[in-house]
Parts: structure tokens; sequence; C-alpha cells
């Protein structure tokens, strides 16, 4: 596409995107077809969705800490293992040819299209853990990374899937010492 039409389009997308993803979430799975749709290779379009992700969980992160909403020591360690993970998922991203990633975008595409629409309400009710998180957390957090790092297209979807395991893990693990 011509860059004359394809930068009106991308700027004018992204500015919906933006509200979009800032009302509803999901923003990436509007975006990524956009940046197919103008020319952007399959790589740019991955790695354009992981930077607008990147400044989004920061401010989001940066506001949640200065309502006193979060523990920094905790987020930390949980960002360590999910930053751990993103550099390996950009690493993966990176070594496979194009048409093997936009067969893989597609299929992910997809899949996260479908999970979204059947699981409407996941993650719409957040719940404050006070327990000390556990190992399987932490493996989750990893390994979100890996797909955050990849592609990351629903990774809210998947954050609150693991949100929710955590907190079965940590009622199973009260159930069993009771």
């Amino acid at each position: 596409m011509d860059y004359h039409i394809a930068l009106p389009i991308l700027f004018s997308s992204g500015i919906f995107v933006g509200f979009f993803a800032a009302s509803v979430g999901g923003g990436a799975l509007v975006s990524f077809p956009i940046f197919l749709l103008t020319g952007l290779p399959v790589h740019t379009a991955v790695a354009s969705n992981r930077f607008a992700a990147l400044l989004q969980t920061s401010s989001s992160s940066l506001k949640f800490l200065q309502a006193g909403k979060t523990d920094l020591k905790n987020s930390m360690k949980f960002a360590a293992f999910a930053c751990a993970g993103s550099v390996i998922g950009a690493q993966l991203t990176l070594s496979i040819n194009e048409k093997h990633l936009n067969l893989a975008a597609a299929i992910m595409m997809a899949l996260v299209t479908v999970f979204t629409i059947i699981k409407r309400n996941l993650g719409t009710k957040s719940r404050l853990i006070k327990r000390k998180p556990t190992p399987l957390l932490y493996l989750a957090t990893f390994t979100l990374g890996i797909y955050g790092g990849f592609f990351g297209a629903g990774f809210g979807a998947g954050r609150s899937l693991s949100s929710r395991c955590a907190v079965a893990a940590l009622a199973f693990d009260a159930s069993v010492r009771s």
C-alpha cells in the first residue's frame, strides 16, 4: 500500500484502537489485522503491537502503584518472570520466517477471537490474593510472558485465566492444608 494512504489509516486506526482498548480491551485484535492490511510485514506488526502493549501496561501499572492497589515487591518478582518469558517469546518470533509467522498469527488470531467471544466475562471480577504466590503462578506468568513476547494478542484474557488458575491453586492449597 502507498505510504501516503497507509499513514493516515494507521494514524486514525491507532486513535480508534487506543479508545477501544481502554474501553473494552483487546486492542491488538483490532490493530494487528489493520497493520497487515496496510502492508506492514508480520514481524513489524507483532513488534508494533508489543510496543503499544508495553506502553499500556506501564501506564496501568503506574496508576495501580500510585493508587496503592499493588504490592511493588511482589509485582517486581512477577515482572521479572514475565520479562524473561517475553524475551524468549520475542526470540521465537524472530526465528520464524515470515510465511510461517503469518500462518501462526492467523491461527492465534482465530483462537483468541473465539476464546474472547466464548469467555466474554472472563476477568471482569477482580480478586485480591492475600496469600504468598505459588511456584505455579510464577510458571504461569513466565509462560504468559513467552506468549506476550511471541504474539500477545488476547494477552489480557490469558492474564485473567492465569489469575483464575492462581485463585484455584491457592484454594486447593488451603483445602489440602486444612
